[in-house]
């Protein structure tokens, strides 16, 4: 069965994690981090992700980033690549290094922007390894504090510009803020099961653990999105009737409807891409072209079915 798509649109925020495999200590040493950073550095001349904070604990590493015109995908797919030969070399071992994929969450709500860059930089605090993260050396807490300037790569002033959070002026003002955030009750919840930090979007968590839960077992007919409701959105955002949209069609504006189905279909509804062409009489080469056009192309019809499934779940 193929993986659902990742939520990767141009000039999005996102809060992204990568684990090691079983708990795996792949962070626990400076010359490990050092090195993860070097290749992310290197990595970022070839493409463009903009990096506005992080966080290290010895078994994984969390960030707040921001993707420009590259997806998401490539970006860590080489970081994570080259750091997992560097590791295997170094260490003298073999197989997987990482617990599957990196999790990445879209931060859409704008209330949550500076709540995640706390998070992020908090990993030292939530652990019980530190009271301030200003003095955790895995997190860039310190350099917007002005305690240290070694991640003065990141995208630090592009985010106090973004971000509502206060610039530091010489007189602890960001130290302290910082100090402030770093009380338990201050941080996000991190979830029980997987401690993973879902941001403000509550379908995402929904459908996050549809996906664990249900799609592991192959089983497709509890998800929240059902052809009923695909349909339903056809009509109200295409304006296309149920029997126009199983038909095979040429006009544009059908044809977009038709790729629009496919497209939440296998994302929302983890539709095969078999049950998607049997369903709407393509091919299954064309749902496959038509889906990834519209991921890489076509981000108005995927933004419209996007707002229109968190909507209706």
């Amino acid at each position: 069965m193929a993986r659902p798509f990742r939520a990767d649109y141009t000039n999005t925020f996102h809060h992204v994690v990568i684990r090691g495999l079983d708990g795996l200590s792949i962070f626990d040493k400076p010359e490990k981090r050092n090195k993860f950073l070097k290749i992310i550095i290197e990595s970022r001349k070839k493409h463009d992700l903009k990096i506005y904070a992080f966080g290290f604990l010895n078994t994984h590493w969390h960030g707040f980033v921001r993707r420009r015109d590259i997806t998401m995908s490539r970006f860590f797919q080489a970081v994570k690549s080259r750091y997992a030969n560097w590791y295997n070399k170094k260490y003298s071992r073999t197989g997987p290094l990482y617990d599957g994929r990196y999790f990445s969450s879209i931060v859409e709500s704008d209330s949550y922007f500076s709540m995640v860059w706390s998070y992020v930089q908090n990993q030292g605090v939530k652990a019980g390894l530190y009271k301030n993260p200003v003095h955790d050396p895995g997190s860039t807490a310190g350099l917007y504090a002005g305690v240290h300037n070694d991640y003065e790569w990141i995208d630090w002033k592009e985010a106090i510009g973004i971000l509502d959070i206060p610039i530091n002026n010489g007189n602890r003002k960001m130290e302290k803020w910082l100090e402030e955030q770093a009380f338990p009750e201050k941080l996000p919840k991190r979830k029980k099961r997987n401690q993973y930090f879902i941001a403000s979007d509550k379908y995402i968590e929904k459908y996050m653990q549809i996906r664990k839960h249900e799609v592991r077992k192959r089983s497709r007919s509890k998800t929240p999105v059902n052809w009923d409701m695909l349909l339903k959105g056809a009509e109200v955002l295409h304006d296309c009737k149920p029997e126009v949209v199983l038909k095979p069609s040429k006009r544009p504006r059908i044809h977009s409807c038709r790729a629009g189905i496919a497209y939440a279909a296998h994302r929302y509804g983890h539709k095969t891409i078999g049950e998607i062409s049997k369903k709407l009489n393509f091919s299954d080469a064309t749902v496959s072209r038509m889906i990834h056009k519209i991921i890489r192309n076509n981000s108005n019809i995927s933004i419209l079915w996007d707002k229109f499934i968190i909507k209706e779940t």
